[in-house]
């Protein structure tokens, strides 16, 4: 529980970290709505104030101090900076206020949607992790992605991890966009437990993150109610996951696999509405308890078969926003940015000050996540090259000067290795779709591979396998934007009656929005030709931005058909198809799912029997103590890396891999050390002793994830035990030489 003096402290840093977000957007006098400006203050608050705060603890150490010091530095600086400008913060945010009360129904609108945002998110996020009524520390979703996420947290907040190592590869650089989890580490540092120091800015973020789209799509000339539709799609829109659904109430209904094909339902009236009718009372049954995962994510327990053997599009709720913690950062910086640019642009006369301070956040995005660095560049140079303004090109230097230092730390970083097979960038034409077999054009960047890669490329939309793919996982997704670009192209080089009718197709769509879509598509055809990182899939940090173009498009064309009662079918059609499968999904997680379908758990992080060693080792061990623990893939939710923060020689090495870290030599080691060394004394071994000095070791954990000789060689070796919980010894190997 938080004390009384945290929660003093924590409710100043909430204060100060408020006024400097208000003291920052002070300075940005070009007039924006009320929740756009608040939005973006959130935004800049959580980015600046974490990063001066993090420039201040190299020097400092991470402490109350240093915390509480970084918010008045940045309000401070952000009001003499608008003295120097002779801009009144105070008149700006007037300004917006004033903007507010003549939009007084809008205004209430959103007020009302950040509120249902907020409780439903604190739900939802609440149970991603939580210490239960024994003491255990669990989670309600089965997220291992949030135990690195802790461990990072915790190497700042109880390591004091300065200058940032990599927690679970010991004395190598942090090349992981670490900002987030500092966030939660000053948190943590002021007494919040480790739980609610995760969820809680996931919460903020995730609610900004509603009001910055819905304010987007209004900045972009829609109604509110595309962007609130928008939002429901960029979190749960999918593909055709949810016709599994339909077939196995169907099943249920005691007809046959063939009966239940949309063919034999449409070719046999008089069955089909016999069907029909039974399929919809056995579908509320199977909802409740729901045999498989129909958006194909089966990573989780109760998770059954995917409906389609391709699926690899996952509801982005869980897929994106429950664990990618970076990412949802990184999003709303990235749209936050674009409406300061936006707004900036409407008028005659961009103020270029508030053009740098987009172009500041932006370059923050190296240490918050890179694959949004890369998408607002695309998404920035798109809009650039259909509406040009010089004042692109300050947004561009701003930004790049200031993720320079960050960029080129992470270029110079290794990117894989051969012989593991994580080596990146590298061609996979056609994604995950299976079109094109990409073998031969292996991991490397070559000439013919890049030759390759282009021939194969134009290749894909003749390919059947292609577009199946895509339309298995996204619908109308990819055909819609082929659509866009096709009658974007004839209405700027069509003539006469071609181009009249391109325009009034296009017409559907305000005009800021199809240029943001437009802009938008390189990226999905970027992310079918390359892939940027160690695994494929991750390309879908990428693809959300995107899908941010297209939820807006499909939101723009279902609010266009809602007038008249054909039109209204038409529309619901349009956005149930979209929205149907991660429907299903989020029903998933409900309480009221039988036990036998849940995917909630609650499962065991660390076990409140292994909270006293963990006590103890913060007690007795120094900071900055390397761990010797086995790394094993049964070992993501190690307590040790994950609650104290210490450097370990190798974590969980799928993390690893996904990385791009070499990590092959530590993993030979580990495993050394793990099996033990025979009959052989830990003195006389010399192959564990070079492995305890070459990673300069002070303790070994010896848990189940060894191999049972290990475990009573180790026991044998008669070390001091610094301390121990039901399974686990911790040795002391320091005085061994």
């Amino acid at each position: 529980m938080t004390g009384p003096g945290s929660a003093a402290l924590l409710l100043l840093l909430a204060v100060l970290g408020a006024a400097s977000g208000f003291a920052v957007l002070g300075t940005v006098v070009t007039p924006l709505r009320l929740g756009e400006r608040i939005a973006i203050a959130i935004v800049a608050a959580f980015a600046l104030d974490a990063t001066v705060c993090f420039l201040l603890s190299l020097g400092l150490g991470l402490g109350p101090g240093s915390i509480l010091l970084a918010p008045v530095v940045v309000g401070g600086g952000s009001l003499l900076l608008a003295r120097r400008l002779q801009v009144s913060v105070i008149a700006t945010w007037q300004a917006s206020l004033e903007d507010a009360r003549g939009r007084s129904r809008g205004t209430l609108a959103l007020a009302v949607i950040a509120v249902v945002a907020a409780v439903a998110f604190a739900l939802l996020f609440s149970r991603v992790m939580f210490q239960d009524a024994a003491g255990d520390l669990v989670t309600g979703y089965w997220i291992p992605d949030w135990g690195q996420h802790l461990i990072t947290a915790s190497s700042f907040s109880t390591a004091q991890n300065f200058p940032p190592q990599n927690p679970i590869m010991s004395g190598t650089p942090l090349y992981y966009p670490f900002l987030p989890d500092f966030t939660s580490g000053m948190l943590m540092r002021l007494g919040l437990g480790d739980g609610p120091s995760l969820w809680l800015p996931q919460v903020i973020l995730a609610v900004v993150l509603v009001l910055l789209v819905v304010s987007l799509a209004e900045r972009l000339g829609a109604r509110m109610s595309v962007g609130v539709l928008a939002v429901l799609i960029c979190f749960l829109g999918g593909g055709l996951g949810f016709v599994g659904a339909l077939h196995d109430a169907c099943t249920d209904a005691h007809y046959t696999s063939s009966e239940c094909s949309v063919g034999y339902v449409i070719t046999s009236p008089a069955d089909g509405l016999g069907i029909t009718a039974g399929t919809l009372h056995a579908l509320p049954g199977l909802v409740a308890d729901q045999p498989t995962s129909f958006d194909g994510m089966t990573s989780a327990p109760n998770s059954g078969t995917p409906v389609f053997s391709d699926q690899a599009w996952y509801t982005p709720l869980f897929a994106w926003w429950l664990p990618q913690r970076t990412l949802m950062e990184g999003f709303d910086v990235v749209v936050a940015s674009l409406l300061i640019l936006l707004a900036v642009f409407e008028r005659a006369r961009a103020r270029l000050f508030d053009v740098g301070v987009a172009g500041f956040l932006v370059g923050l995005l190296p240490l918050i996540h890179v694959q949004s660095l890369f998408a607002i560049a695309v998404i920035a140079a798109g809009l650039a090259a259909i509406r040009w303004r010089r004042a692109w090109l300050l947004f561009a230097a701003v930004a790049a000067l200031v993720a320079a230092p960050r960029v080129i730390q992470l270029m110079l970083a290794p990117h894989g290795s051969a012989a593991l097979g994580n080596q990146y960038p590298w061609f996979e034409p056609g994604w995950l779709s299976g079109a094109i077999n990409t073998t031969a054009l292996g991991h490397s960047v070559t000439l013919s591979a890049i030759g390759s890669a282009i021939g194969n490329t134009l290749r894909l939309p003749f390919s059947g396998t292609w577009w199946g793919f895509w339309w298995i996982n996204l619908g109308a997704a990819v055909p819609l934007c082929l659509a866009v670009l096709l009658l974007a192209l004839a209405r700027k080089f069509g003539r006469g009656a071609v181009r009249g009718a391109a325009g009034r197709v296009l017409g559907v769509f305000p005009p800021g929005l199809l240029r943001l879509l437009l802009a938008c598509i390189p990226i999905f055809v970027l992310c079918n030709v390359v892939v940027l990182q160690s695994w494929d899939w991750d390309n879908t940090k990428l693809l959300v931005y995107w899908y941010l173009g297209v939820a807006l498009a499909v939101s723009a064309i279902t609010v266009w058909l809602w007038v008249g009662w054909w039109r209204r079918i038409l529309a619901v059609l349009l956005a149930g198809s979209v929205l149907a499968t991660g429907t299903l999904a989020l029903l998933r997680v409900l309480p009221y799912e039988a036990s036998s379908a849940s995917v909630t758990g609650p499962y065991v992080v660390v076990p409140s029997n292994d909270m006293a060693m963990v006590a103890a080792l913060d007690a007795k061990t120094s900071p900055h103590a390397v761990f010797l623990v086995s790394g094993s893939t049964e070992d993501f939710f190690d307590p040790i890396p994950l609650l104290t923060g210490r450097p370990v020689v190798m974590g969980y090495y799928p993390w690893l891999w996904s990385y791009g870290l070499d990590y092959g030599q530590r993993q030979a080691d580990v495993a050394v050390a793990t099996s033990g060394c025979g009959t052989t004394s830990l003195r006389d071994c010399a192959p564990i002793l070079q492995i305890l000095h070459r990673y300069d070791i002070s303790y070994v954990e010896v848990n189940q994830t060894f191999t049972a000789a290990g475990v009573r060689w180790w026991a044998a070796q008669q070390l001091p035990v610094t301390a121990s919980a039901p399974g686990i010894t911790v040795y002391d190997v320091r005085g061994v030489s």
